[in-house]
């Protein structure tokens, strides 16, 4: 499969947050994101996402997160997925099953 140079994500879940201010709060919340990943060279791209964390509870604030950072995408490896084959041949004897 040929590797895309944009690839664009969606991301959710849930999360905890610590904040350590004046007042030590920590809540649990929902996220939701968007992102981007561009590959400038085979396997080696620029990633970029936004992050929005609305707080299940509601003493706590909600925020956003910016992330920008480098990503490395490793090779597909599907040579080695075969099951059936026998990996190591230290007997010339043939398997009897």
């Amino acid at each position: 499969m040929e590797q895309q140079r944009f690839d664009l994500f969606l991301l959710a879940g849930l999360g905890y947050t610590g904040r350590e201010t004046n007042k030590p709060q920590s809540t649990l919340g929902g996220i939701i994101g968007l992102g981007f990943n561009f590959f400038i060279a085979q396997g080696v791209g620029i990633q970029m996402r936004g992050i929005g964390n609305f707080n299940l509870l509601a003493s706590a604030s909600n925020f956003t997160h910016v992330h920008f950072g480098l990503v490395y995408k490793y090779s597909d490896y599907s040579r080695y997925s075969n099951f059936s084959k026998r990996k190591y041949h230290w007997s010339t004897k043939k398997a009897r099953y």
